[in-house]
């Protein structure tokens, strides 16, 4: 028997879902409140004096070291026109740990001390008989400069910036610095001088008194009153480089 062939042919089916959506609740997260305390800022007059520390806090923060000089330190206070001039000793350190003290000695001459690491007496020179200003080491360690003044107490001398090997302080070379307007050693205070010593250039800011006349003999604008002068100095050759600096920055000014 041959049957035909079936054929069933179904209809399409099309299911059609609802859409399908999901509310989440809203989540509120709520921190503690967070309170920092900062401590009270302090100011000048809430800082504890020296007077007001205990011996022991002293010994915590200081370190103290007596080392033996090749001669007495001065005690007297000379005058700087109507200034004292009591800073008898400058001191300077270097990173390398090479350390040095300028001052000037009972005889009033100027001396360098030279001490290592261990605080020993590398070497000592008396560089002049001139009042000590300021000593400040190179940033290479290779040279030490000191400044001292022309003369006590005497309008129109010059400073000098002594260059000196470390650690032999064999001089290299000493040189005047100075200003053609303003006259040093007049009006010129123990906390006028400051020096900045690089590897190329050595910087000094200090006070003096117009000169009364100029290089040329006229008279100066500024003749009789006092102020502040910058001079920048080649650290090679000692000389005054041109066109740095400034003959007067501002009147009736130590700094």
């Amino acid at each position: 028997t041959t049957l035909p062939p079936t054929t069933t042919t179904l209809p399409p089916t099309t299911t059609t879902l609802p859409p399908t959506t999901t509310t989440l609740p809203p989540t509120t997260t709520t921190l503690p409140p967070t309170t920092t305390t900062l401590p009270p800022t302090t100011t000048g007059s809430d800082l504890p004096s020296c007077a007001s520390l205990e011996a022991s806090e002293l010994a915590a923060a200081l370190s103290v070291t007596t080392v033996k000089l090749p001669g007495p330190m001065r005690s007297s206070c000379p005058g700087f026109s109507i200034a004292f001039s009591c800073r008898n000793a400058f001191y300077a350190a270097h990173p390398g740990g090479m350390h040095a003290l300028l001052y000037n000695d009972a005889s009033e001459n100027a001396v360098v001390v030279l001490f290592d690491p261990s605080n020993a007496v590398v070497s000592s020179k008396t560089i002049g008989s001139e009042k000590v200003r300021g000593l400040q080491f190179e940033p290479s360690g290779a040279h030490l400069v000191a400044l001292i003044s022309g003369d006590t107490n005497v309008w129109l001398t010059p400073s000098y910036f002594v260059k000196m090997k470390v650690p032999s302080l064999e001089q290299v070379w000493k040189k005047p610095v100075e200003s053609p307007l303003v006259g040093l050693e007049k009006w010129t205070p123990d906390n006028a001088d400051a020096i900045a010593v690089s590897n190329d250039r050595y910087v000094l800011h200090t006070a003096g008194q117009c000169r009364d006349v100029d290089a040329n003999g006229a008279k100066t604008w500024c003749a009789g009153h006092q102020g502040d002068i910058t001079q920048v100095l080649d650290a090679t050759t000692g000389e005054r480089i041109a066109g740095e600096g400034l003959d007067w920055r501002a009147a009736h000014s130590c700094k």
